[in-house]
């Protein structure tokens, strides 16, 4: 163990000794208690609770190990790495974490076996008299449930058919920073575009889920979305409608962009990304790292930032808006539709003023077969003045893309449409923490685990631009349920505006729709749960809210929402008391009540949390059967009536 402090074999054998700073820092991490585990940061006050979700550790290499599984790399550089990692299965983080997987792997065994055994979790983090007994009394179906898997495969959830998850959904793009090998103002940048994505909530814009920082080998680490499908380049010739369909979407996440004054300054082939290999996967735009924030009073910003092919005429004059973007796009869509780069020459210069003349034409054979439109739209991108050029709002709404991309090709289906409204009811009586767990809970939710919600939201986000507006919410609701009053609209849509900026985001959406698809496991319940007890003391406190709500914190509102599930009445949450709130409830009918709530704390199954005699209405709970698609259905994994 000592000669591994102080030296290393490289790749021929060789010995070689370490630095004396490596040295000192190995001694001190060896001497560390083994049980040393990553700080979680609890979050920022000058910060909203959607940044705060994205969570920020600081501590070993190894800690970080403990999480992931780097299963390749599939870039590198001077500045450090880009790799796939897959969290691990079981990965021990926070007392719910541990609860959970005791849970899962005695579940394992019931089913198997046919065992009944009490498991205990005891934490030494956590209250020393806190522990947690699982009674199992063996499965009705006589397999395991998945860990990851939606429900059980002969049910259907209100009509709409289980999806199983693919291989990859666990899987996430890995970013290495080594902090001693780069500039201030390359780490600037670096950090320029976590703090960026931390802010954007858009199904078309890569989102980061935490970040790592190791002080033993001084690395940065990011874990993202992984986006395994290539970029741009990797799928080209595309069709016009194809093309129509990828610009849209680019359109739409700069529209969001722009609204809230930031500039990508970098839109190019590279940076368009397929999320997965399928045939039609969702495109996201990546790599922040340039961008920029304006003031609204000063959108102009200085620099010639970007790549050369895809730069505007005042972007290489060292002058930029937010319509250097809209160049850019202009040229991927010439790119999509041709094949080929609207501005080339034999060297820089050459590039630089045919770009500076916008010197290009639709001479190639390929543009004889691409509609009009689609020359006009282009048309409209490439104007050396900027004010000529549309907004990325406008230049949404071109005839060419209302042709080749309607709202009407992104329609998920009648089944989960109709069942949208009842779900959104049924949100809006949840405690505010059960609210904030689905935030959470969506906000790391894979790409392939919640298509048909982003299907959904497209229905209601009508304008393409990220955001859903009342005016938007309105006549889509009408659409599908035509029996709401003003009153109940507007009350609706207060409840998913969890920030209270008078528009329904991305994650917020999401959030209140997610139980449509049945598929939330004790696993993801006991992360969100650790998210909100940063502090690992087994409870979410009055303190742990006030950290992670940052900028939405609200005193008198914090009593409350801890009100709202301390059955107990300690003034604190227990993982108990959390996972009742979403085990407790089956159907908008049903009613809840607190009678006897110390007694409900049983666990069952894979640790639903169920009273020994029900203190719940069941009258107007449904059944899940895949025969009765029309009735509201539970919109859970577990067959919680089959437990009384």
């Amino acid at each position: 163990m000592l000669n591994k402090m102080f030296c290393d074999e490289d790749s021929d054998g060789n010995c070689f000794m370490f630095p004396p700073v490596m040295i000192l820092r190995n001694i001190i991490h060896a001497f560390q208690p083994h049980s040393i585990q990553l700080s979680k940061a609890s979050g920022r006050s000058d910060r909203s609770f959607f940044e705060n979700m994205v969570q920020e550790r600081v501590g070993w290499t190894d800690d970080f190990e403990k999480h992931y599984e780097i299963e390749k790399i599939i870039g590198e550089g001077s500045m450090g790495s880009v790799f796939v990692v897959k969290k691990r299965e079981g990965a021990f983080d926070g007392f719910g974490c541990q609860v959970a997987s005791c849970h899962r792997v005695k579940n394992h065994i019931s089913a198997e076996e046919n065992l009944s055994k009490d498991c205990s979790i005891h934490s030494s983090t956590s209250s020393p008299n806190l522990e947690v007994s699982m009674h199992t009394y063996g499965s009705t179906s006589g397999t395991p449930y998945s860990y990851r898997g939606c429900c059980s495969p002969t049910k259907k959830m209100g009509g709409i058919s289980p999806r199983y998850f693919h291989e990859d959904s666990y899987k996430f793009a890995l970013k290495t920073i080594q902090l001693n090998q780069i500039s201030e103002t390359l780490l600037k940048e670096f950090r320029n575009e976590v703090e960026i994505l931390k802010s954007l909530d858009h199904s078309n814009i890569v989102k980061p889920i935490e970040v790592f920082e190791c002080s033993l080998n001084r690395r940065l680490f990011v874990v993202m979305e992984l986006c395994s499908g290539g970029d741009l380049y990797s799928r080209d010739p595309y069709t016009e409608s194809q093309a129509a369909s990828i610009v849209g979407k680019v359109l739409s996440a700069l529209t969001y962009m722009h609204s809230r004054n930031i500039i990508h300054r970098d839109i190019k082939y590279e940076n368009i990304m397929f999320e997965n290999q399928g045939p039609d996967a969702e495109v996201k735009l990546i790599d922040f790292g340039l961008s920029t924030k304006y003031l609204p009073e000063s959108p102009q910003v200085s620099g010639a930032i970007g790549t050369i092919y895809t730069m505007s005429p005042e972007v290489l004059n060292r002058k930029c808006t937010s319509k250097a973007d809209l160049w850019s796009t202009g040229v991927v869509a010439f790119m999509l539709l041709s094949s080929r780069a609207p501005f080339f020459g034999r060297n820089r210069l050459s590039l630089v003023s045919r770009i500076m003349n916008c010197s290009y034409s639709f001479s190639d054979t390929r543009w004889q077969k691409i509609s009009e439109d689609a020359k006009n739209f282009i048309q409209s991108l490439f104007h050396k003045n900027p004010n000529l050029r549309p907004s990325a709002n406008e230049a949404m709404h071109h005839t060419w893309l209302k042709t080749h991309y309607p709202l009407s090709k992104r329609y998920p289906g009648d089944a989960i449409m109709e069942q949208v409204p009842k779900t959104i009811k049924q949100y809006m009586k949840a405690p505010m923490i059960k609210k904030m767990a689905l935030m959470l809970i969506a906000h790391n939710s894979t790409t392939s685990e919640i298509v048909d919600l982003r299907k959904v939201f497209d229905q209601y986000d009508t304008e393409n631009n990220g955001y859903i507006s009342y005016s938007e919410f309105k006549w889509a609701l009408m659409k599908y349920e035509n029996d709401y009053s003003d009153e109940d609209i507007q009350e609706m849509f207060k409840a998913l505006d969890f920030d209270k900026n008078g528009l329904v985001n991305y994650t917020e959406f999401l959030a209140a729709t997610l139980e449509i698809l049945g598929y939330i496991d004790e696993e993801r319940l006991a992360e969100a749960f650790d998210r909100l007890d940063w502090d690992n003391s087994g409870y979410i406190s009055k303190k742990n809210l006030r950290e992670i709500l940052g900028m939405n914190y609200i005193a008198e509102k914090v009593e409350e929402l801890i009100a709202e599930a301390d059955f107990k009445q300690n003034g604190k949450i227990s993982y108990e008391e959390f996972l009742a709130l979403f085990r407790m409830e089956c159907n908008i009918g049903m009613v809840r009540t607190n009678k006897s709530m110390n007694d409900l704390f049983t666990f069952s199954k894979t640790s639903n949390i169920l009273p020994e005699k029900s203190p719940i209405d069941l009258s107007d709970c449904s059944s899940t059967s895949s025969e009765s698609s029309s009735a509201s259905p539970l919109f859970y994994n577990y067959e919680l009536l089959n437990d009384f």
